[in-house]
């Protein structure tokens, strides 16, 4: 999504005034072409408070103030990762083969499916296709790059595709 945060950020920057929500619709149909408005439907949902479950588990200190960090963040709601992978479904069907289009949708689907691996129960039906799309995507874009999760850290593709398996 950081194609969608330097646009908004840009346009913000030109006009403190723009419609955000309006201004995501507008990228979408630029950036994912037909499949505009489910990707905007999917970004605008992630938005929402409750999108993700209220309580955040992680270690805070012991003094007043706010305390950020993404490692106790809270986890979004399983439903709504359901619900997620169907809109990123219906974006690829109204896509279809168009390039591309439909690769900027599986790279956006990355983060969801990642989701799916983490927090689904082992024998729900999302986990398979959600693995075979993730690690597939992830060998053809040659991603080396560790990836942090809160139940096992950082850590090498190789060593998370084993995780999940």
């Amino acid at each position: 999504m950081e194609h969608l945060h330097g646009y908004m950020s840009c346009r913000l920057l030109w006009d403190p005034d723009f419609d955000v929500d309006g201004g995501i619709l507008e990228f979408c149909r630029i950036y994912y072409g037909a499949a505009g408005d489910e990707l905007a439907t999917y970004i605008l949902r992630m938005q929402e408070l409750d999108a993700y479950e209220r309580s955040v588990k992680g270690v805070y200190p012991s003094y007043p103030g706010i305390h950020m960090s993404y490692h106790a963040g809270p986890v979004l709601k399983f439903s709504v990762m359901q619900d997620s992978d169907a809109c990123f479904t219906r974006a690829l069907e109204t896509t279809g083969k168009s390039e591309p289009y439909r690769r900027r949708i599986e790279m956006a689907r990355m983060g969801n499916d990642l989701s799916i691996l983490a927090y689904a129960p082992k024998d729900h039906p999302l986990r398979g296709p959600a693995h075979r799309r993730f690690f597939g995507l992830a060998d053809e874009i040659g991603l080396e790059a560790p990836i942090h999760l809160r139940e096992t850290g950082s850590q090498s593709i190789e060593k998370l595709r084993l995780h999940f398996e």
